[in-house]
């Protein structure tokens, strides 16, 4: 089986940018005015965050199909791809302020110092584009996915009992784990660097360790986080039926 997923690398980025393309469009067309749900003033920073995301797979996509990498497209998204995390980060930061009355989160210039850390590391550095790959899934990516994952699930736990809708809980719990799974997933597991855990753990160890490329796991918790987002929003049709 992991021969096939070696071989067909062009259809898991169709469909893990797809699944983007589902999340950013079940969030953006759901009508949530007026909710009760402090998660719903929240939920666009996800939404740009798959809408960003989504043309960088499309690249890659094209790439692994025709076999010929074209630079600026490939920088367009590696770009893309960096914005997007950004939107994940806050994401991330904005559902744990929701969860936690006083916190470190509750700095809205942590985003900032944090991608100003990693440029300047990088800069320094003798490979300013691998190692910056490296250190922006490390320092914004793995913590924007972390602080989702974990918000989320605190998030439904302390939903007061008449909001709290119980059938909800394989939603809320689902899109949790993804969410974390996905920061590990895609937060370490980058391309390797000069520097550890990144010499020890990347893409290639994955595949040597594992037999399965990262991005299959990857488009998984897509899949499962694509789900859930849209079971989460029946919370709001309830809402409004209530």
């Amino acid at each position: 089986m992991s021969e096939w997923f070696v071989h067909n690398p062009g259809l898991v980025f169709l469909v893990y940018g797809m699944t983007y393309i589902i999340i950013a469009t079940a969030i953006l067309s759901h009508n949530r005015k007026n909710s009760e749900y402090s998660l719903n003033g929240v939920l666009w920073l996800f939404a740009a965050y798959a809408l960003v995301h989504a043309p960088a797979d499309f690249i890659d996509m094209w790439y692994v199909l025709t076999g010929h990498q074209w630079i600026e497209a490939k920088f367009i998204g590696s770009l893309l791809t960096y914005v997007s995390y950004a939107f994940l980060f806050e994401f991330g930061r904005r559902v744990m302020m929701l969860t936690i009355t006083y916190s470190i989160m509750r700095l809205w210039y942590l985003l900032p110092i944090l991608l100003g850390a990693v440029i300047l590391t990088a800069l320094v550095s003798l490979d300013f584009g691998t190692n910056l790959d490296v250190l922006i899934g490390y320092f914004v990516r793995f913590p924007g996915g972390i602080m989702a994952g974990v918000g989320i699930i605190i998030y439904y736990r302390n939903l007061y009992r008449p909001l709290k809708v119980v059938s909800m809980g394989k939603y809320f719990y689902g899109f949790g784990i993804s969410l974390i799974l996905w920061a590990l997933f895609c937060g370490l597991v980058r391309t390797q660097g000069s520097f550890f855990p990144s010499t020890i753990l990347n893409t290639d160890s994955f595949f040597q360790y594992t037999g399965f490329p990262v991005f299959i796991f990857r488009s998984l918790c897509g899949l499962v986080s694509a789900w859930s987002v849209m079971g989460i929003l029946n919370v709001f049709n309830q809402e409004k039926q209530a």
